[in-house]
């Protein structure tokens, strides 16, 4: 977890709620990023614009100036190759997905876990690119609570994670050492 444990989650400054035209507008002017712990060259296609401001919860277009710099300085929690999975289509020209954590201030000092899902696309030339294919954004809250009520990491019925991309998360923070499920209690 390099020095995730020992950081403070970085500031980030609120705008008004942008409409997804505005952002999509933004985010073509954007270079790619390279993630600063790994080294990740990372896209991010306006076609998952949409994709990201339509999950509920979190306004997400209120941080969309932000998220290069979230990204940047996310480190990354879980690789997982491409596997064919019974309902799902088929992505051939995928090689993995990477997922990074990053933790944030907002505007209001409440505190969120930010989570990039990055897809690693094959290449016939060696070294393929990767694309943000999902973010999320998630109250810290939630997993203090479940970590609190729950130590195995399974949850119970009532509790406030219903995401598959929550229950990943609160997975791997179960599934780390100690010293990061003490953080995240005492933060």
């Amino acid at each position: 977890m390099g020095d995730f444990i020992n950081r403070k989650p970085v500031k980030i400054i609120n705008t008004d709620h942008r409409l997804q035209k505005e952002v999509e507008h933004e985010v073509h002017a954007w270079p790619s990023m390279v993630n600063k712990y790994d080294g990740r060259e990372a896209i991010f296609p306006i076609t998952s614009v949409g994709k990201v401001l339509n999950h509920k919860g979190y306004d997400i277009s209120t941080i969309f100036n932000s998220i290069p710099f979230l990204f940047k300085t996310s480190e990354c929690i879980i690789s997982e190759s491409e596997t064919l999975k019974t309902g799902h289509k088929k992505h051939p020209n995928i090689i993995a997905y990477h997922h990074y954590l990053n933790k944030f201030y907002d505007s209001k000092n409440n505190e969120f876990f930010v989570r990039f899902t990055i897809h690693e696309e094959k290449s016939r030339q060696g070294k393929g690119k990767n694309y943000i294919h999902s973010m999320f954004v998630s109250d810290v809250n939630i997993y203090k609570k479940a970590l609190n009520s729950n130590s195995t990491g399974i949850i119970a019925p009532g509790e406030e994670i219903k995401t598959p991309s929550d229950l990943k998360l609160l997975r791997y923070l179960t599934s780390v050492n100690n010293n990061l499920i003490t953080y995240i209690n005492h933060h």
